[in-house]
């Protein structure tokens, strides 16, 4: 990892900031759409618990599946 210039890791935190947002960002639409007037939902006392799993579940992916595999991308074949 030594020979990576340092712009290119810090230009890789742009599309991972992105992928992150998209995740947020559907679950959030896809949550609102399923909340809508028309379905009659109560709000249960654990209403925001789905999104801190699926923080949870997203800062799980990249720490233990993508960061101890960046090397493989980074050595010449």
């Amino acid at each position: 990892m030594g020979k990576v210039p340092v712009v290119y890791i810090f230009g890789a935190i742009i599309p991972a900031l992105m992928i992150a947002g998209l995740y947020f960002f559907d679950h959030s639409v896809a949550s609102q759409m399923a909340q809508q007037k028309e379905f009659n939902l109560q709000k249960p006392s654990a209403y925001h618990y789905d999104v801190l799993l699926l923080g949870i579940m997203v800062w799980y992916f990249v720490s233990s599946i993508l960061l101890p595999k960046t090397w493989l991308y980074v050595i010449p074949c």
